[in-house]
């Protein structure tokens, strides 16, 4: 792992994120996909996957009523996925970026796995704080992609300078859109 430049610490100081490319090699992508790929081969998984969207259960034509997020899956060691999403939950290479970023430690608090199937609603714009509820300053994600993400396809989206913002209740997203 090599030390962030004064550029890139200065870029995440102003804009609120940092795009950590290449951070994982592609056979280790692969695996974690495949792991939950075949962990959900048949469906949501009891007690991992999140079975009901935003305002109730999901909709039989909705993919994510196939394909829905699991939660915390560094839990479920008892499931192929638990141990995986743990070992990269707390992968050194993540926390040495994050450490360099917040100028402290970091403190692992959830991890989940999106699934980004074809015609699926993305989530909705929002502040991950505004749910974790930590003290001010001290709450980042690290987000993953695993597959080419995009805006043609619903890659992250942020707002640069948005990262010391006043929490904001959040409004209720167009649920045909946005989860």
């Amino acid at each position: 792992m090599q030390a962030l430049d004064e550029t890139a610490i200065a870029q995440f100081q102003r804009d609120g994120y940092h795009i950590a490319r290449g951070l994982f090699a592609a056979d280790e992508i692969r695996l974690i996909v495949d792991a939950f790929m075949d962990l959900n081969r048949d469906g949501p998984v009891e007690g991992l996957s999140e079975t009901s969207g935003w305002g109730g259960k999901y909709d039989a034509s909705d993919p994510l009523s196939f394909y829905p997020r699991m939660m915390q899956p560094h839990r479920h060691l008892d499931r192929p996925v638990g141990p995986l999403a743990r070992r990269y939950m707390l992968d050194a290479r993540v926390g040495e970026t994050l450490g360099q970023l917040m100028g402290d430690e970091p403190v692992a608090a959830q991890s989940m796995f999106y699934f980004k199937p074809p015609g699926a609603r993305g989530q909705a714009a929002h502040q991950d704080n505004f749910y974790l509820k930590v003290k001010p300053g001290t709450c980042m994600a690290a987000w993953t992609a695993l597959d080419d993400a995009n805006e043609a396809n619903g890659g992250l989206f942020v707002v640069p300078g948005t990262g010391d913002a006043d929490i904001v209740c959040p409004s209720e997203a167009d649920s045909k859109s946005y989860f």
